[in-house]
């Protein structure tokens, strides 16, 4: 009996993957993963820009090479951890928690049916501008929190420089 259960728990789950990739769930996943791309490729040159004003070092300066090196990194290491398979695979196994394998097929029958297909066609229209929209306003709040986050930091590094001065400057005073 344990062998007829896994299989149909395979049959399930390979109708849920059908079903999320027929609605376009494997599209939705990848545009994420590339607007997660894009955003680090927006985010880090900023970040970069930032810390270097005040600096005046040229392009092949060591240190400017290190921090481009370090931008790469940040490419490479903000690259989204998951596939979009992995994640429909994912996404059908907490779905299919929730439903039966005779409610998927219904779901299956009804968008291979004209007004599933209709159903799918306008999500698919509608899904693009979407959540092109929030992705904006959140690169936005995150581009604005960055900045003034930075510009903290660069007040508090000023303080800490101009102590060291005044410091060094004290230092040389002959004592009282």
């Amino acid at each position: 009996m344990p062998h007829r259960a896994v299989a149909d728990d395979a049959s399930k789950h390979a109708k849920l993957v059908e079903l999320m990739k027929l609605e376009g769930l494997d599209e939705v996943l990848e545009r994420q993963r590339g607007a997660c791309r894009k955003q680090a490729q927006e985010v880090g040159p900023q970040m970069l820009d930032q810390m270097m004003k005040g600096l005046s070092l040229s392009r092949d300066d060591p240190h400017v090479q290190r921090m481009n090196a370090a931008y790469l990194r940040f490419l490479e290491a903000s690259e989204p951890s998951w596939t979009a398979d992995e994640a429909v695979d994912l996404y059908a196994k907490l779905y299919g928690a929730h439903v039966t394998e005779g409610d998927v097929d219904e779901l299956l029958q009804f968008f291979k049916a004209p007004l599933g297909q209709k159903a799918i066609a306008a999500s698919r229209a509608a899904i693009p501008e979407w959540t092109e929209t929030l992705q904006k306003k959140n690169q936005e709040v995150l581009l604005k929190n960055i900045r003034a986050y930075s510009e903290e930091l660069n007040a508090i590094l000023r303080d800490v420089e101009k102590g060291s001065s005044e410091r060094s400057e004290h230092a040389e005073d002959p004592p009282l």
